[in-house]
This record gives structure tokens, C-alpha cells and sequence, in this order.
């Protein structure tokens, strides 16, 4: 038989933006023989697999003299450890994320380096917190410290991402002559994806040489790219839950 295949190593971060209610969150013991709280009950099972960590603050998402802006800040200094530059304009500023850090290196096994994914605001432009960019508050991941990477919060989009749109170019499918058959009778039309997205599938994209910086692919999917207006389908959801 062949030999089983090396499991491919998977990082998440998980943010919650508002946090939790701290007394049902971290466990009153320390030690391996502590009791799950109501909100880690879920994840009991998983007792020798896991580590919760407590105790900890980031210095940089202070406001160390810029005022008010604390969601901002939160989101921005979370995975990256930087202070962000306070401005609503372009000439935002943060450091790289430890989450591409790692996409650049166990991301090259995957068909996706990395896969973000959010439930609310898209906009990457404009002003969202006490005079910090909507990019502070609006995507965890930066490329580089001045690129965030938007998240997208389309399920559809996301599948579509990860198993395609059921298109083909198979010759035995579209009748021998490459073109992949007409799409059947109630079958949506894909739509066009982002330049961002094409080149971040694409993981054999190298650093340019000598850069030093991220993958031009994960430039290729930062500012201005996905922001904007929110899709049609979105507000339609908040006009409904409204």
C-alpha cells in the first residue's frame, strides 16, 4: 500500500470583535487538571489537544497619546504587534500579519495561501473609528504595512473560491471542442472575480527577487481591490434584518 500522505499543517485565527463575557470564557484553575467553562465546553473532548491562554494585553493597541479609536486599534495590532498609524486617508501604515507570515511558508502546500473570511463591513477606504481608516477596522491580515487584505463575506463567493463555479474545459464535456457546454436551464452566471483573488489562487507566485516584501500576488489583493460599495446581496440582507 502506499504510504499515507504528510497532513498538510492548518493555522486559524478567530476574532471576536467585541469581545466575550470574561467569568464563562477563562477557566478559575491553572494546570492541566482545570474545569471547561460554559463558553469552552464545546472543546471539552479536545482536552489534551489544546492550551488556553490567558493573561495577556497588547501594549500597541493602546492609544499611547492618539485618543479614541480603541476598535481600530485592536483590530490592527492583533496579529501584527504593530501600533497603527492614525489617518483616514491612504497613507496607512501597520506591520505584516503573523497569519501571511506563516501563509508564506506552510501556505505553498494548500491550493489557497491563505482564506479570509469575515460577517460584516468590506470597506477599505473612508473613515470607520475616530479617525482611523475603515482598513484598521474592516480585515485582521495585512500583506504588508500597507496592504490589508479584505476578507470576504459572500458564502457563495467563499465556495466558489474553494471548489469553483462548476465550470469546464474539458473537451469530453463540451463536445470535443473545448468549450465547456452551456450552462443548463436555471443556472447562474458566474460572476467576474476579482484581479486579487486570480492572482492570491495562484500559490506557485514567487517574492520578486531581491524585494524582501510579500508575494505579488498578496499585493496584487490588498487596497482598493475588493472595498468599496457593499454587493447587492448584502444589502438586501440588512434591509431584511432591519
Amino acid at each position: 500500500f502506499a504510504a499515507a500522505s504528510t497532513p498538510i499543517t492548518r493555522v486559524a485565527f478567530v476574532y471576536t470583535a467585541n469581545g466575550v463575557i470574561m467569568q464563562d470564557w477563562t477557566p478559575a484553575q491553572d494546570g492541566v487538571g482545570f474545569a471547561f467553562t460554559k463558553t469552552l465546553q464545546p472543546v471539552a473532548p479536545f482536552r489534551d489537544q489544546l492550551l488556553v491562554v490567558s493573561g495577556l494585553a497588547h501594549r500597541n493597541g493602546e492609544a499611547l497619546g492618539d485618543g479614541p479609536g480603541d476598535h481600530a486599534r485592536a483590530g490592527a495590532s492583533w496579529l501584527t504587534g504593530v501600533h497603527p498609524k492614525k489617518t483616514q486617508g491612504a497613507d496607512i501604515r501597520n506591520g505584516m500579519s503573523v497569519d501571511q507570515m506563516l501563509a508564506q511558508d506552510i501556505g505553498r502546500s494548500t491550493p489557497l495561501p491563505s482564506l479570509e473570511l469575515g460577517l460584516q463591513d468590506v470597506r477599505m477606504v473612508g473613515g470607520c473609528d475616530s479617525g482611523y481608516s475603515c482598513a484598521y477596522s474592516n480585515t485582521l491580515s495585512w500583506g504588508s504595512p500597507t496592504t490589508p487584505l479584505p476578507y470576504e463575506n459572500n458564502p457563495r463567493r467563499v465556495f466558489e473560491h474553494l471548489f469553483g463555479d462548476g465550470e469546464t474545459t474539458d473537451p469530453a464535456v463540451g463536445g470535443g471542442g473545448g468549450a465547456p457546454p452551456p450552462p443548463a436551464r436555471g443556472a447562474r452566471t458566474a460572476e467576474p472575480e476579482s484581479a486579487g483573488f486570480r492572482a492570491r489562487r495562484r500559490p506557485s507566485i514567487e517574492p520578486e527577487s531581491g524585494s524582501g516584501g510579500p508575494p505579488k500576488a498578496e499585493r496584487l489583493s490588498g487596497f482598493g481591490t475588493r472595498g468599496g460599495a457593499p454587493h447587492p446581496e448584502h444589502r438586501a440582507a440588512r434591509r431584511v434584518e432591519r
